[in-house]
């Protein structure tokens, strides 16, 4: 099932880069530093493809496909962050 793999495909993601942040703490590296990065790296690596997407269908000018996209991702949401 597609939904099962996406979120499959996320909580892998997100062990990795706690597993990274965990060992970089354990190594006496500073906490804040470390909790930035692992959020950074998070949001850089959820956000990648989602926008390499968009993009092309920026330059493609598909707007129904824009609009779908918009909304999978709740960009149609008035109270977005």
């Amino acid at each position: 099932d597609l939904v099962v793999r996406y979120r499959k495909q996320l909580e892998d993601l997100k062990d990795a880069e706690l597993a990274k942040a965990i060992a970089r703490a354990k190594q006496g590296d500073d906490i804040d530093l470390v909790l930035k990065t692992l959020a950074t790296q998070l949001t850089q690596k959820l956000a990648h493809t989602p926008s390499v997407g968009l993009k092309s269908l920026i330059i493609d000018g598909d707007a129904a496909a824009i609009e779908q996209a918009k909304t999978l991702l709740g960009l149609n949401q008035d109270d977005t962050p």
